[in-house]
Parts: C-alpha cells; structure tokens; sequence
C-alpha cells in the first residue's frame, strides 16, 4: 500500500530493498586484454579509452558510498586473470581484485559478482570461443578458481550475464566479436553451451560457497511491430520475441532435471519496433522522425516502463525465484529526462511488488559513462560523468546519481 505525506505520494520500497549500480569490467577499466583490445567503435573510440576503473576505482567506490549505495555489480575480467585454458590466475591481477572486494566491504557495499560480460579471453576465442565443445568445462575451470580465490567473500554471483543477447549480437547481428551475421547454427550451439557452462558454474560455486545465491540473468526487451498491418514486420517482431523472450531463461534455471538459479537478474533495455528485418530504435531514426512518432527516447531506445509489471510478472509465474532488476539505464546527457526515467521504472518496480511479485533490488546502469561497445564513449549512461578528453578521466556526480542517491537513502521517493 502506498503511503503519502504532505509533499504527495511517497514510493515507499520494502525494508531489504537493494539500491545498486552496475558496471563491466571490459567498459570501465580501461587497459583491456580481451578480444576487445583492438575493436574500433562507431566513433573511432576503443575499450582502452574507457574510464580507468581499473586505476581510480577507489575514488568511484567511494561515488558509490556518497550515494547510499548499498550494492555494486561488478565484473571480473576473465581474460586479466586466466592467460591460458585452466591455468592458475595471475598473482598480481587476483590480488588487486580482492583489493576491490575489501574496499567494497569497508563501506558496506554488497558486491554481485558476473564473471563473463560478453568478453572473452583471447586465447579461448582462438579456440573457437562458446561454440568449442569444451568451453562449458573451460569456463567452469575459471570459476572454481574465482570462487576459491574470494573464500567467501561474495554472496551474490552471475556467472553470464544476458547469454541470449551475447549469442544473438555475436553470431546473428554480427556487432560482437567475432561478428558474424546470420550464423543461426552458432547462435543455437554458443547458447548450448553457455547453458552447460552456468550449470557447471552453479555446482561449482555452492560446493565451495553453500550459502551463496547464484543467478540466471537475462535481457528483456518490449518488441513491437512498426507496422502492425505489415507481415514481414509482424513476421520478424515474433522471430525477435522469441530471440530475447523470458524462456530463454529455460535452460539457466534447471539443467538436466537439476535447479541451477537461486534468483533471476532481469536487464530492461527498453523497446524496439521491427521493420522489415530491422530493429528501429532512436539509433536508426532520424530525430524528426522520433518527433513524428511521440516516442520517448533517451539515445539509445525507445523507454517502456509500463511493460515492467507485466514483464516481471511473467518471470515470477514461469520461474517462481526471487528477481533483481539488475541494469537498467538511460542514455542522455538531458539530466531532467534520466532523473524521470528511474521515477518512472521505480515506479513501475513499485507497482510489481505490490502485485506480490519478489522484486529485491535495482540496478542502475551505469556508475559510470563508459565504453558502450559497438557505440564507444558517445552514449553516456553515468550517474557519474567521465571527462573522456581528460588523461586523468576526471568524474563529477550527476543530478541524477545525486536524486538517485537520495531515493536510496529514504528507501523511496515523492512523485
């Protein structure tokens, strides 16, 4: 039940409520190892221009704190700690890792762990990356070892993050490495795997952490025809509903008969409307044209919180698990239209718990203005900016982290 005061109604979020921001290691550290090293976005931007996380990543923990921020989803990078198929990690690349952790925790921030973000390490891509046969075993490898290596230090892990929106942009859209377009076959046996690899990955860290809550994440998209007449668009809207629908979470969740998910992390990437076998989003549009239509756009997507209560209620009945919205984000340097959004997706979040829907906390994404792949440093998703033409990447807190910051710490917001 909603509650008010004087100022009007106040959005109140149950006690427990997770307040966080998200980041990947391969978008905010800089120095990047992995087969992104060399990858020239749209413009001309690479993965080493980025925030140097990796370098000044006390100073955003401590952005983290000033905003009563009491979760961080981070990354580690698969490729800086393993240099070959399961050999040991690298001393100094464990350490400084574990250095994070311990800063996190002395200011009493939650780390959510995801230990592969669409970056592979550069020798596993030389041996044919997610569609090798072994690569579910190889992965796994890797996260015994991280699991060791925290000894407990990590209650919360995603072992994947969005294994459907990786397979489909690597293999299908051909923007990710290895970018290859139209690979159907791929997209399926890259998907098969990554299926195994949670799996593996889930056995894996309950043996050595019991107590640990493991998730399946994935990415969810409102998908609409542009032309709801026209057959090819309504054709190609129900091939991409099937590509990012909620049962692609099958697979992530029980394995073999087996449960494989404590939780489910639920990425809000907002709506796209197909036409003919393209995705039409503000990318692709032409400003008058996003006029023309009435659609509320960041730079990025199309915004639809109002699919959230729907969205997550379909999640809750087919997989009965607890759910985190683990990123959503917009991308504006129009602070007024960022500060709305997450009003309005709070919102949104609001109205599913009171439908009796177990939504335990909120990611924003991003932390920090970062390396947006295939787009480089032009989107910018930071609640805190980064001076990309300064060597030193000088960061400054956003109104937007500052009202977000404040919604944390009342656990709610007026409307």
């Amino acid at each position: 039940m909603l509650t008010s005061n004087s100022n009007g109604d106040f959005i109140a979020f149950p006690k427990d409520f997770v307040w966080g921001c998200a980041t990947s290691p391969t978008q905010v550290e800089g120095d990047t190892v992995n087969e992104w090293d060399d990858f020239i976005a749209k413009d001309g931007s690479k993965a080493d221009d980025a925030s140097r996380h990796w370098q000044r990543y006390k100073y955003d923990f401590n952005c983290l704190a000033s905003m009563n921020l009491g979760a961080y989803r981070m990354g580690f990078d698969w490729a800086r700690l393993q240099p070959g198929p399961k050999e040991p990690l690298e001393r100094d690349i464990k350490l400084k890792y574990m250095e994070m952790l311990a800063e996190l925790r002395s200011l009493g921030i939650e780390p959510f762990l995801t230990l592969f973000h669409h970056a592979c390490p550069k020798w596993f891509r030389d041996m044919g990356g997610w569609l090798n046969p072994d690569s579910p075993e190889l992965f796994a490898d890797f996260v015994r070892r991280v699991v060791i290596l925290t000894d407990n230090e990590v209650k919360y892990w995603l072992p994947i993050n969005e294994p459907n929106c990786y397979a489909f942009l690597a293999y299908i859209a051909g923007v990710f490495p290895p970018r290859k377009r139209g690979r159907i076959s791929s997209y399926s046996m890259v998907l098969r795997n990554m299926q195994k690899a949670h799996a593996l990955a889930y056995h894996e860290i309950k043996h050595y952490s019991p107590e640990a809550s493991v998730g399946a994440s994935c990415l969810a998209k409102q998908i609409y025809p542009s032309r709801r007449w026209h057959f090819v668009d309504t054709v190609s809207s129900a091939m991409a509903k099937k590509i990012f629908g909620i049962k692609n979470l099958d697979g992530f969740t029980t394995y073999e008969g087996n449960q494989v998910a404590d939780f489910i992390g639920v990425n809000f990437h907002g709506k796209v409307r197909t036409r003919g076998f393209s995705a039409l989003s503000p990318l692709f549009m032409k400003k008058n044209a996003l006029k023309k239509h009435n659609l509320d756009c960041d730079d990025m997507w199309e915004q639809d919180p109002e699919w959230i209560p729907e969205c997550l209620g379909d999640i809750a009945k087919e997989y009965d698990l607890p759910i985190y919205v683990t990123g959503h984000g917009v991308a504006t340097q129009d602070e007024g239209l960022r500060v709305r959004q997450i009003k309005e997706h709070l919102f949104q979040c609001k109205k599913a718990i009171e439908q009796g829907i177990d939504l335990r906390g909120y990611f924003y994404w991003s932390l920090l203005d970062n390396f947006e792949w295939g787009d480089g440093l032009s989107r910018h998703f930071g609640l805190v900016s980064v001076a990309f033409d300064d060597p030193t990447r000088r960061r400054d807190i956003r109104r937007s982290g500052c009202v977000y910051g404040e919604i944390a710490r009342r656990n709610g917001f007026n409307t």
